[in-house]
């Protein structure tokens, strides 16, 4: 009997078990206490990775491999944002991650590019290059003018109806108008391109509400 399988005492031998796409191949460590002994394992991965794991974390399926299973799942999750248009930015190409996040290159309306973080497009919180803002603060643009249009942190445009009232989402509005009344509570617009900005008629879907969920169900599934 080798060494250290005197030392595992009334621990199992796991060489040669399998899990996930980690096999034991030896005992890289055994840690003693008080009243229990740990063991980290050294496992040869199916892509022939080799990494050290705890007993625990085998048993528990904590770790499946050496790490190569995350980064394929991270491949998978991964969403090509090139050609998506964000308010008035156009996603160009992926650059070099930056602090661990993913960068894109975007052209703006307005000509300028701008490098703008993955996170920030998918939550719309970056709607231009900053020309925008700019524009959007005095006359007619104003959140304080009757009227006045502007792109809300939420993505949608939203319409100043009025002194006193509440600004309403410019779709809605759209679509009341389509319908020759108010929309109900359990009625959504749907942008069919995906631009929350883009209010054109034939851009927009009158629907319920659960259908609009199962339509946004849908069309994650096909985009997995």
């Amino acid at each position: 009997m080798t060494d250290w399988k005197s030392k595992l005492g009334k621990k199992q031998d796991m060489t040669g078990m399998s899990f996930g796409r980690l096999t034991v191949e030896s005992v890289y460590e055994i840690k003693s206490y008080s009243n229990s002994r740990s063991v980290i394992w050294t496992c040869r991965c199916e892509c022939g990775g080799v990494s050290n794991v705890s007993e625990n974390n085998l048993r528990s399926k904590h770790t499946a491999s050496c790490g190569c299973l995350s980064s394929e799942k991270a491949k998978l999750r991964f969403r090509d944002r090139t050609g998506d248009k964000v308010g008035r930015l156009t996603v160009v190409k992926r650059l070099e991650n930056r602090n661990k996040r993913s960068l894109w290159l975007c052209e703006c309306e307005c000509g300028n590019s701008v490098e703008v973080f993955g996170d920030n497009l998918g939550g719309n919180n970056t709607f231009s290059c900053g020309c925008f803002m700019v524009h959007q603060v005095s006359g007619e643009n104003s959140k304080s003018w009757k009227g006045g249009r502007w792109l809300g942190t939420d993505g949608y445009v939203h319409v100043n109806v009025g002194a006193g009232e509440r600004p309403e989402r410019e779709h809605r509005i759209v679509g009341g108008k389509a319908l020759g009344r108010e929309l109900r509570t359990n009625e959504v617009v749907h942008h069919i391109d995906g631009d929350k900005s883009n209010n054109n008629n034939d851009n927009l879907l009158i629907c319920t509400s659960s259908y609009h969920s199962a339509l946004h169900q849908k069309m994650r599934r096909a985009r997995a």
